[in-house]
């Protein structure tokens, strides 16, 4: 399905085994429980909502299901019963598994390139006195997301007096509700209310029990995080919270993962704050962005330029793990590179980690001058950085003119504007809009 839904959980479904799809019912008579099993009535009415005339059904937390899968899930929560295969919890802080993202026929559900920069979002004025904070609170979990993966969420206050799913001019709408929690959708779609993140703040203040850290400026990463694709990671687990097998695993992290439930074999003291194998996973996917250039769309304050007749150059600081296939320059039409490299280290000094398969013009725009500075970019056959290195991506031969865009003191900036002359000099105020990820899977 697609799409996750955050609400008060329901206990004995979060903690009931599953088995095999389908299968005979094993459920008790209706209205009755059979060895401390729950009701099938009384386990529908407990995951049922009714939210503006619209009935849903909620387990888990997080998962908005059909009255057809939520019985299914039932059968197979009896059967588990029956078999005593519900079993215990593993232990707390030392279970790893990996972030993964939803898949749909077997291919990843994210956003395709044209979208993932474009990624707008409005605030509704139905949010009232609470406006401000969630206003502030979206900005805070977009920016988060944006730290880690190469996407970016753009907030259009000017959409907030129609801001609905039918609004040409927003990706989705922020909305607040009446059901419980919080609800979001996949890039493919689905949803509680389609293009829609919803939430109750009031159902969410204070944070449950089962999971007292949370706060709804959480939810609202993990629920971005369902926007981007991703899946919840305690899905691989038999028992107790399966969900289906439509997933990819990505990589390796952690069970205070932003994308798993702190009540199905997670932690109960987690935040649902974004994790280093989180940042990990997202980049993965997304590729990731560099320190220098957090936002890709142009900011109004990009006016600069530096001409240079030799190699230039952007040195990075790498906070994750990462492995780069490609590196992008925001060159000049007529004064654009047509070689490229990767070194270690802060500068020219440093050993060659890879030379460039090919460099060309994707012609997307990247600067205010116009049409003609586009992103070059040079791809890599796969250039390893391990966290909390730095290394230095140069474009050119040496020989050719080149004329790249600049952010002048840049505040994300976590490295250094260089060019080849003299083997090697720096601008100290100065950012290249250079930018280095990776496209596709590991």
């Amino acid at each position: 399905m697609g799409w996750g839904l955050l609400v008060i959980p329901l206990l004995w479904s979060c903690g009931s085994a599953t088995g095999d799809a389908g299968g005979p019912s094993a459920s008790p008579p209706a209205g009755e429980s059979a060895r401390g099993v729950v009701s099938w009535e009384e386990y529908q009415r407990s995951a049922r909502q009714v939210v503006d005339g619209k009935e849903h059904y909620i387990v888990e937390w997080d998962l908005g299901v059909s009255l057809e899968a939520l019985r299914e899930r039932y059968d197979r929560y009896v059967k588990a019963e029956a078999l005593g295969e519900r079993g215990a919890p593993e232990p707390l802080g030392t279970r790893t598994s990996p972030l993964i993202v939803n898949t749909v026929g077997g291919l990843d559900d994210i956003w395709p390139w044209a979208s993932r920069f474009n990624l707008r979002y409005c605030v509704s004025n139905a949010f009232g006195l609470n406006k401000a904070r969630m206003v502030n609170e979206m900005a805070n979990a977009a920016a988060t997301w944006r730290f880690v993966a190469d996407v970016q969420f753009i907030y259009d206050a000017s959409q907030d007096a129609n801001c609905t799913n039918t609004n040409p001019a927003v990706t989705f709408s922020v909305q607040p509700w009446t059901g419980s929690g919080a609800c979001a959708f996949f890039p493919s779609g689905g949803g509680c209310v389609a293009r829609t993140l919803v939430i109750n703040i009031a159902g969410l203040d204070p944070a449950p029990p089962t999971s007292p850290n949370v706060t709804t400026a959480t939810v609202l990463i993990h629920e971005l995080g369902h926007i981007l694709g991703f899946r919840h990671e305690h899905t691989r687990n038999p028992i107790p919270c399966f969900e289906d097998n439509n997933w990819r695993a990505l990589t390796a992290y952690d069970v205070n993962s932003t994308m798993h439930y702190p009540w199905c074999n997670g932690v109960t003291t987690s935040t649902l704050n974004i994790t280093y194998p989180d940042a990990a996973g997202a980049a993965l996917l997304y590729g990731w962005h560099t320190n220098a250039n957090v936002d890709r769309s142009v900011p109004a304050t990009h006016t600069h330029n530096v001409s240079v007749t030799a190699q230039v150059a952007q040195s990075f600081y790498f906070p994750i793990d990462v492995q780069t296939n490609f590196a992008e320059g925001c060159f000049a039409a007529g004064a654009a590179p047509t070689a490229a490299h990767i070194r270690v280290g802060n500068g020219f000094a440093g050993a060659v980690a890879g030379v460039a398969t090919s460099v060309f013009n994707t012609g997307v725009q990247c600067s205010p001058f116009g049409a003609t500075y586009t992103w070059y970019r040079a791809t890599f056959a796969g250039v390893s950085m391990p966290a909390l290195s730095t290394y230095t991506v140069a474009f050119g031969t040496g020989t050719q003119p080149l004329t790249i865009a600049v952010d002048n003191n840049n505040p994300y900036s976590g490295g250094t504007l260089w060019d080849s002359v003299g083997g090697g000099r720096f601008y100290a105020t100065a950012d290249g809009r250079i930018r280095v990820g990776r496209l596709g899977p590991p």
